[in-house]
């Protein structure tokens, strides 16, 4: 039976834009994302390359979500032996994929907490259901949130305040 190794896991690609003319609105719309994903085998060396990314619907298509983005991890994982097609298919679309979530899910809650948002958490995904849903699918379904991060960033101001008083 095969093995597989990991053999780097990084940060491929990232955009991320903050909506400057971004409102609130009272009952909190809908927030969808995409999750994209595709992959590599170099066969002589027995590498399998895997990218996953997650991105918004453009900002024309959105006009009114708090930030846009579009982010990609990629792995780089190592076979012991060469592999069937079906299984390389199955380690492409669920087993590496399931690896490089977590990584994925931690880079955006960080990029929209040091915009000034409350970190965006990814909904955990069934990697599985998600391939056999798609199969077939040049691009699979948004995913929807209930609602975006609700609070605007918090733009600290750049001017001090002096005060009078008994300072020495």
């Amino acid at each position: 039976m095969a093995t597989m190794n990991i053999r780097e896991i990084h940060l491929d690609s990232t955009v991320f834009h903050v909506n400057r003319d971004f409102t609130q609105s009272a009952g909190g719309e809908g927030f969808s994302y995409r999750m994209k994903m595709d992959n590599d085998l170099d066969e002589s060396r027995r590498l399998l390359v895997v990218r996953l990314g997650v991105e918004t619907p453009p900002k024309e298509e959105n006009p009114n979500y708090p930030f846009h983005f579009d982010v990609i991890v990629a792995g780089t994982f190592e076979l012991s032996e060469p592999i069937q097609e079906e299984t390389r298919i199955q380690c492409a679309a669920v087993n590496c994929p399931t690896i490089l979530f977590p990584y994925l899910r931690e880079t955006l809650a960080d990029l929209t907490r040091r915009a000034g948002f409350p970190p965006l958490h990814l909904q955990a995904t069934n990697f599985a259901e998600f391939a056999t849903v798609n199969a077939g699918q040049e691009e699979p379904p948004p995913v929807e949130e209930e609602s975006p991060p609700e609070t605007k960033p918090k733009r600290t101001s750049r001017t001090r305040k002096t005060v009078k008083g008994d300072v020495p």
